[in-house]
Parts: C-alpha cells; sequence; structure tokens
C-alpha cells in the first residue's frame, strides 16, 4: 500500500447470472465501510474483451447476453449450456495473452493493491495479468457457486488465495494443492448485508412488507424468484399455485424482465399477489414471505436461508451442472423439497406451509446467521494490508 493514497481493491465480476455481480456489490458495501479503503469493480468481458469474443460473431449477441437471455431466459434454453460453455471455455483460452496485456496495462495504471476475482473462467488470465508486478500485487477468487463444477473453472491450485463457502469447495480446493493457510471456509455464500439484518428484524418486517404489496398481513406467503432475469417458468408456477386449498398469496419477483412482469399481471390467479420487477429491496421482500420456490442457484438459496425460508427447489436432468450439487445438498440438510417440474410445485409448497413442516423447522435455524460478507472482507482487507504474505484463515462451513 502506497503511502498517502486509500488502499484500493478491485473487484473483476461477469454479468452472465446474477450472482457473480451480486456478490462483488455485497463485497463492495462491506469493504468501503472501512476508513481509507477504495473498491473499483470490473466488468471483465465488457471492458477488457468484448472484441475478443466470438458469441458477438456467431451469434450477434454476447455471450452474458445469451446466457441471460436464452440460458436462463427460455425453457429450452438450458440444453445450450453444455455447448455454450465449452465454447467460452476455448475462446478465453484463445484470447489468454491479448486478454492479460490489457488488464496488465490497466493495473499498471491503477495501481490495485488486491485484485479480486468472483467469476470462474478467467482465473488464469489475472494470475497472468499481475505477472509484470512481480508478485506486489495478489489475486484472491471468491467462489460464487457451492462447488467447483468443471476442473479449473474456480481452483487452480498451488499458490491460489481461495474463498469457499462450503465444506465440498473447501475438500476440491485441498485435492488440488490448495494450502490450508490461503483457503478461507465461510459458512455459507457471500450475501449483502440487508439480508441478515432484514433476518433480524423479520417478526416486524414480515406484516409492514406485505401490507406495502397490497398483500393481507397474516396470510401465508409464498414468494417466486427465478434470478435476477427471471424466467417464463414463473407463468407455470402461477398457475400450479391456484390449485392450492387454503388462504395464500404470492410475491413473484422478475428482475429485469419486464415482459415477464406484465404477463403475470395480467394473468388471472384465485390468489392476490404483488408482482415486482427489478428492486434493491429483495432483502425485504423475501423476508415477507413463509415459503421460496426458486431454482438451486447459490446466491438465491443463500438469501432465502439467511431469512429462515424453506425452499421448493427444481430438480431435474435440465438443471445446470454447476447448480445440482446445491439441490441435493439442500435436501440432505433438510431445508427444501425439490420437484422435477415447477408445474407441480403444489403439493410441495402445500407440505411447507405447514408450521409443523421439519424443512420449515430446520429452515428456521439458518436465519441470520450468514456473515460471509464480513469474514470474506476482513480476510481480503488483511490479505491486501499484507500484500499476500498473511491473511487469517476460516476452517467452519456447511456442506
Amino acid at each position: 500500500m502506497a503511502s498517502g493514497r486509500p488502499l484500493h481493491i478491485a473487484l473483476v465480476y461477469t454479468e452472465a447470472g446474477g450472482g457473480h455481480r451480486a456478490t462483488a456489490q455485497a463485497l463492495r458495501e462491506v469493504l468501503q465501510a472501512e476508513a481509507g479503503v477504495s473498491v473499483s469493480l470490473h466488468s471483465l468481458y465488457r471492458e477488457f474483451a468484448a472484441d475478443l469474443e466470438w458469441c458477438p460473431r456467431l451469434f450477434g449477441r454476447s455471450g452474458e447476453t445469451l446466457y441471460n437471455e436464452v440460458v436462463l431466459g427460455t425453457r429450452w434454453g438450458r440444453l445450450l449450456w453444455p455447448a455454450l460453455a465449452g465454447l467460452v471455455a476455448v475462446n478465453v483460452r484463445l484470447a489468454r495473452r491479448e486478454a492479460a496485456a490489457r488488464l496488465a496495462a490497466h493495473w499498471q495504471q491503477q495501481q490495485p493493491d488486491l485484485v479480486v476475482s468472483v467469476m470462474p473462467l478467467v482465473n488464469a488470465v489475472l494470475t497472468e495479468s499481475l505477472a509484470p508486478l512481480q508478485g506486489q500485487v495478489p489475486l484472491a477468487t471468491v467462489m460464487s457457486d457451492f462447488v467447483e463444477a468443471a476442473p479449473g473453472a474456480w481452483i487452480s491450485g498451488p499458490g491460489q488465495w481461495l474463498a469457499c463457502g462450503t465444506a465440498a469447495a473447501a475438500r476440491q480446493a485441498q485435492r488440488r494443492g490448495v494450502a490450508a493457510a490461503q483457503l478461507l471456509v465461510n459458512e455459507g455464500m457471500v450475501i449483502r448485508p440487508q439480508f441478515r439484518q432484514a433476518a433480524l428484524q423479520r417478526e416486524a418486517l414480515r406484516p409492514a412488507v406485505r401490507q406495502r404489496l397490497g398483500l393481507q398481513p397474516a396470510t401465508s406467503t409464498v414468494a417466486v424468484m427465478l434470478g435476477g432475469h427471471g424466467s417464463p417458468a414463473m407463468l407455470d408456477i402461477a398457475q400450479a399455485l391456484a390449485t392450492l386449498q387454503g388462504g395464500v398469496q404470492v410475491i413473484f419477483l422478475c428482475g429485469r424482465n419486464t415482459g415477464l412482469a406484465a404477463q403475470l399481471s395480467a394473468l388471472p390467479t384465485p390468489y392476490a399477489k404483488a408482482v415486482l420487477g427489478y428492486t434493491e429491496q429483495v432483502a425485504e421482500h423475501l423476508a415477507a414471505a413463509d415459503v421460496l420456490i426458486g431454482k438451486p442457484g447459490p446466491g438465491v438459496m443463500a438469501e432465502a436461508l439467511s431469512l429462515g425460508l424453506p425452499l421448493v427447489l427444481e430438480h431435474n436432468v435440465w438443471t445446470l451442472a454447476q447448480e445440482r450439487h446445491n439441490a441435493r445438498w439442500a435436501v440432505e440438510a433438510g431445508v427444501a423439497l425439490t420437484v422435477r417440474r415447477f408445474r407441480d410445485v403444489g403439493p410441495a409448497v402445500a407440505a411447507l406451509l405447514r408450521p409443523e413442516a421439519p424443512q420449515r423447522q430446520r429452515a428456521a435455524t439458518f436465519g441470520g446467521r450468514n456473515e460471509a460478507a464480513e469474514r470474506v472482507a476482513a480476510w481480503l482487507l488483511a490479505l491486501a494490508r499484507q500484500g499476500g504474505a498473511a491473511a487469517p484463515v476460516g476452517t467452519s462451513a456447511e456442506g
């Protein structure tokens, strides 16, 4: 750290899905609360490699856009994911030298004290880009997946500084040669501090938020969230919930998918509903629910569990490879039920709305416990201040 200037930490993320950006934003929020710390966010593909991408030339859209709009946003898109992931991986390998050179020039100009990656596939490129700084600037990787689904996606091996949120990921890292002294193992994934705050205030928030959304304060409430870009499957869920007996109301969080929000708003339903587009108040809206329906994405699951919500998750042969472990873990941990198709969620939701449901009672024990953002931020600050010489190490984790 140069005297007379703030400690500078650079966070590198991708816009594919919402989890990587959310992880970066959570870390920035905690890090910037420290006096004398400056944090910069960098969307790697958009800032440094847009013209190196093959996807725009082949498909007319970036890889991130294809992932968000096609893989996540259509019913058939998951069929394309293995091919798209393979294409991106080859593209990264072949464009590695030029991308590393561009990043190196940026680091030389900006002089960060630490570079943090919260995205897969590019950690070798980032390591190469920091080589001209001769070891003065360490690279740390913060996993935003429960486990590494494809070898090398997150875990580079010996010499890597790595933070992960599950014991399963820690075991993978140790098998790949990551030293225990350079591994931080959290109890949960990095999420924004607002979720812990909402969990601690949930009893007061629940009726207040329901009323603010035009719902009944004492009626059982289901939240539906399928990522930051929504999914047409939410229409199937809306229709399936119409079969529930007894009073229920639903909060649909559609993210940036304005078309889907319009469709859901226009859909006649026998239950009261609140349909929301993009919002910064996700923590409060989830705190108003009793059950969450979603995909087994690591961010959505971590947010729900931080609030003590049991989960109904879709899990089938089309579930993305990096999310299959998550669904199995949630069932084994006793906090979720899974369904093969979202159109079949009715019985699972009815089961979890019962106060005596074991998954509901088990999920409640997770409420207010997630401090991963604070622990990772403290680890990163120590790493930046000491230039990678040492950092505090954690050893406890779920999973």
